[in-house]
């Protein structure tokens, strides 16, 4: 496997553990905020977060992080952040992957980190 891949599969895995099996996370993924199980992780209990939304764009980050690990990087939805995005994944570059102005590419990251 190649490292990137490795890397997301860690992550994966470490968000998943971050759960104690009831529901009960920390709020950054299938919590609702405050860890309650039903929502998106950034926002009120039953919160729906549209594709290319501020609030997604904010999922992803915290999902994929584009920072430097020093506190910089791209402005989060950013074309520039939409390609270290595509780079952190892997798949910058891959003909499947849309155009990064398009509802089609939010689409395809949100399943892809999903």
């Amino acid at each position: 496997m190649n490292k990137r891949l490795i890397l997301l599969l860690a992550t994966t895995i470490s968000f998943l553990c971050a759960c104690d099996g009831n529901g009960n996370g920390n709020g950054n993924g299938n919590g609702n905020g405050n860890g309650n199980g039903n929502g998106n992780g950034n926002g009120k209990e039953g919160e729906v977060v549209s594709l290319c939304s501020e609030s997604w764009y904010q999922i992803v980050e915290q999902t994929v992080s584009s920072g430097d690990g020093m506190g910089h990087g791209p402005d989060i939805g950013s074309e520039e952040w939409k390609s270290v995005i595509e780079f952190k994944l892997g798949v910058r570059g891959e003909p499947s992957v849309p155009d990064r102005d398009s509802d089609e590419w939010c689409m395809f990251i949100d399943e892809f980190i999903r």
